[in-house]
């Protein structure tokens, strides 16, 4: 019986595969184990959902494709959107509607509906159709902007940010840096306003000058 999975596997090269709930799964080669209702897909593997498309060097599909599990490259592109994540290994089930990813870091960018662009990195991003939440040491960085802190959750339909327990946030206006820590922020990426709460601190930079007088 294995030689004849390992014989199908090498016959094809794009195995495509459609589960009931319509996620396509492909690659250039497929390992199936009936008895564990399990398929290894490698080689360009590929998962096509309704809300998003994982690209990764090996995807695992479980239960009908409910359950996927990715390594290698793992990228994924949400869709009705221009947000994208990177990571080293990631898991969705079809059952929760979560995605996880992991990486050193993983990484999500994202493109407002303005074109401000943003970079969120942590060591583990917890995705869905509508949210993006970072755990472990997360940072945002944008081009007026910089913010460290131990959680952030993106709200994508709203363009929210908001982070919990904000170790350094830096904003850089007119030429000076501005640094605050808080126990909370919201940012809004419509009206680019942050709201710092719980004992805040912050501090301001001038910006540095030449022995001229004039901005260095």
């Amino acid at each position: 019986m294995k030689s004849i999975f390992a014989a199908m596997a090498a016959a094809f090269f794009i195995v495509s595969v459609i589960s009931a709930d319509e996620v396509r799964v492909t690659g250039k080669t497929m390992n199936m184990m009936p008895s564990r209702d399990t398929m290894v897909f490698t080689g360009d593997a590929l998962v096509e959902h309704s809300s998003f498309t994982l690209k990764a060097d090996r995807i695992v599909t479980r239960d009908a494709h409910n359950e996927i599990e990715a390594a290698g490259n793992v990228s994924v592109a949400l869709k009705a959107s221009s947000d994208a994540l990177r990571g080293d290994e990631g898991a969705y089930s079809s059952k929760t509607g979560i995605g996880l990813l992991r990486g050193n870091p993983a990484y999500l960018k994202s493109i407002s509906a303005e074109g401000k662009k943003s970079e969120l990195t942590a060591p583990l991003l917890e995705w869905s159709t509508h949210t993006v939440t970072a755990k472990g040491e997360s940072v945002l960085k944008r081009d007026d902007m910089e913010l460290k802190s131990e959680f952030m959750n993106y709200d994508r339909s709203g363009g929210i940010f908001t982070a919990s327990v904000v170790r350094r946030l830096f904003i850089n206006e007119d030429g000076h840096t501005l640094i605050f820590s808080a126990q909370k922020m919201i940012y809004s990426d419509d009206t680019g306003v942050a709201r710092l709460e719980g004992k805040v601190k912050g501090r301001i930079l001038a910006a540095k000058q030449t022995k001229a007088g004039g901005p260095k």
